[in-house]
C-alpha cells in the first residue's frame, strides 16, 4: 500500500492511499489520517483519495468512519474520493456512503468539503 499526504487549496488536506486498506495495512492509512486530523489547529478539512484502492475491508471502513467522526468533532469534515465498483460496494453494504461524502473524483470530494466549510463558516458568523 502506498499512502501520500499533500496540503491542497487553504484548509484542505488529501491522503491518498493505493493498494489494498485491509488489516494489514489498515493502520498505516490509520497512522496518516491520525497525523493529518492532529497536524492543524482548528477544523481538518480532510480528503481521503481511495482512487488508486483496489479493496477495502471492514478495518478500512472503520478507520474511515473513526476518521470522520474524529474530523466532525473538530469542527471539519472528511469526504472520500473513490470510483472502484468493489470498494464503492462496501460503502453501499455498510451504509457509510452519504456518512464519509463518497464521490466519484478528487474534484467532487473537494467540492463537497468547500461546501461543508463554506456552510460552516456561515454558521459561526452567524453566531
Amino acid at each position: 500500500m502506498k499512502i501520500e499526504r499533500r496540503a491542497q487549496d487553504g484548509p484542505l488536506t488529501v491522503v491518498a492511499a493505493g493498494g489494498e486498506v485491509d488489516a494489514y495495512t489498515g493502520p498505516e492509512l490509520l497512522e496518516a489520517l491520525t497525523d493529518s486530523l492532529e497536524q492543524d489547529e482548528g477544523p481538518t478539512w480532510l480528503l481521503v483519495d481511495l482512487t488508486e484502492v483496489q479493496y477495502l475491508d471492514s478495518i478500512g471502513l472503520g478507520i474511515l468512519v473513526q476518521a470522520a467522526k474524529q474530523a466532525a468533532d473538530g469542527g471539519g469534515a472528511l469526504a472520500v474520493a473513490c470510483h472502484t465498483p468493489v470498494v464503492l460496494k462496501v460503502f453501499d453494504i455498510s451504509g457509510t456512503r452519504q456518512m464519509l461524502g463518497v464521490r466519484e473524483t478528487v474534484a467532487e470530494a473537494a467540492a463537497l468539503l468547500k461546501a461543508r466549510k463554506e456552510e460552516a463558516d456561515r454558521e459561526e458568523r452567524g453566531s
